[in-house]
């Protein structure tokens, strides 16, 4: 069960599909069961558009079986599409607020037709195990559902935690959290296993789930889709520097960009490449106080996988931004990609003020906190960027390098452990112990 799978865009999808894609290599058959994602819109607006069909739309593959539910939006996703983002705010939130809520006691919300499509095909159809990827984590209680009803052991897979520090301090985020906590107890109480991407993560989770059964598959990258976009050159007219993803509050964006307009003084054959950002509206950020930089700065929307990779290779290094316990998804497509990584900042006090105000951790006591740093020296990726003044030091250093040969060159080690081939094969190898130690039990 996958709320996120292709088409729709989002690293979230990713993880799923590569498990559909690769699981019959190692002796596993893959029913997916995600709902209708609409082509006619894209990105916020495909995630709350109306299906194509009323009807379960089946799709037989060399890779399984694809089973896309119906999906209708709620009111306050129809007020969105038609009225648009600004309008009708507080009481699209009241609405949305009411099926978050509601969803976990009644067979109500825009997400209940994976749950009735999942419960029609195993009432006719034989299953071993169910897999339930989140978030979202009602997905989660639909597969704990699942599982009492038709007597199949269930993993609970997540892409990251339910439940993490919230900024603020107000009574309706004390009471969600307290909410969330007795829903992650409960319904995961009959889950066989979870598995999640990083140790970091395990910990976190397991604050609630004590007694859990933890398996780490970390998330990767397509090697088939890297043998193509290794053959891509690098751009050769401007010094290039890319960022992919979502930006969050306790990223030094300023910093960055300070420096980079700085650098842009003296070079203006610069350019920066923005791809499917979203979280912080960082345009606005550039026009108003780096107009400089603004100018000189690609944004593209969110790109199929293969479009990524390409529009990495044709840039000289990749900015990535310290997220200290948190590996994150990225980085595995940034090494393998072979452009030199910039992670900022290992040491700026700018930075780590935001990260006492805004980075969620609640387990720094015994997690890893330099989780990217090490896997960027373990395979010579990159440069571990101390502060802002050494990242213009860097960028000048790139530059000369840039000037004198037209490219910028980058040895990474081997990661072929992190593929998602490789990892598929992990959670394959694990649900055949999970079914073999189950078949003994029952004999």
């Amino acid at each position: 069960m996958a709320y996120d799978f292709p088409p729709y865009i989002s690293v979230g999808a990713q993880r799923p599909y590569y498990w559909y894609r690769y699981f019959k290599e190692f002796g596993i058959d893959p029913v997916v069961v995600s709902r209708q994602w609409n082509n006619n819109y894209s990105g916020a607006d495909q995630y709350v558009a109306e299906g194509y069909s009323d009807e379960d739309v089946v799709k037989k593959t060399n890779f399984g079986q694809l089973i896309k539910a119906p999906y209708k939006p709620n009111i306050a996703n129809r007020l969105y599409l038609k009225y648009g983002d600004k309008n009708f705010r507080f009481l699209r939130k009241i609405i949305s607020g009411y099926y978050e809520i509601m969803q976990w006691h009644y067979p109500i919300g825009p997400k209940m037709g994976v749950y009735k499509t999942a419960r029609e095909y195993l009432s006719t159809n034989k299953v071993d195990i169910i897999v339930a990827s989140g978030d979202p984590y009602i997905l989660f209680k639909y597969a704990s559902k699942l599982s009492s009803k038709f007597k199949i052991p269930w993993i609970a897979d997540y892409r990251d935690p339910w439940i993490t520090k919230s900024s603020g301090h107000s009574l309706a985020l004390y009471l969600k959290k307290q909410v969330d906590y007795h829903n992650e107890r409960r319904f995961l109480k009959n889950a066989t296993c979870i598995t999640t991407v990083s140790e970091y993560f395990r910990d976190l989770i397991k604050t609630n789930l004590p007694d859990k059964n933890f398996v780490i598959i970390p998330n990767g990258f397509d090697s088939e889709q890297m043998q193509s976009a290794l053959k891509v050159q690098q751009d050769a007219d401007f010094l290039t520097i890319c960022l992919i993803g979502r930006i969050y509050k306790y990223y030094p964006v300023e910093l960055v960009f300070s420096a980079f307009d700085s650098f842009i003084q003296k070079h203006p054959d610069f350019r920066f490449k923005l791809i499917g950002l979203s979280g912080e509206n960082i345009s606005d950020t550039l026009l108003k106080k780096y107009p400089a930089v603004f100018k000189k700065t690609i944004s593209m929307p969110a790109l199929p996988s293969a479009g990524v990779m390409e529009e990495l290779a044709k840039s000289h290094a990749l900015l990535l931004f310290n997220m200290y316990s948190i590996i994150g998804t990225k980085i595995y497509d940034y090494i393998a990609i072979k452009r030199k990584i910039l992670l900022c900042f290992s040491d700026e006090p700018e930075a780590n003020k935001l990260r006492e105000n805004y980075f969620s951790s609640e387990t720094e006591s015994y997690s890893d906190q330099n989780a990217q740093e090490k896997l960027i020296r373990e395979k010579d990726s990159g440069i571990i960027v101390k502060n802002k003044e050494h990242l213009l030091e860097v960028l000048n250093e790139l530059y000369k390098e840039f000037f004198e040969t037209g490219q910028i060159e980058c040895h990474s080690k081997d990661i072929s452990e992190y593929s998602r081939k490789a990892q598929t094969e992990k959670l394959a190898d694990l649900i055949h112990k999970l079914l073999e130690n189950n078949n003994n039990l029952r004999r």
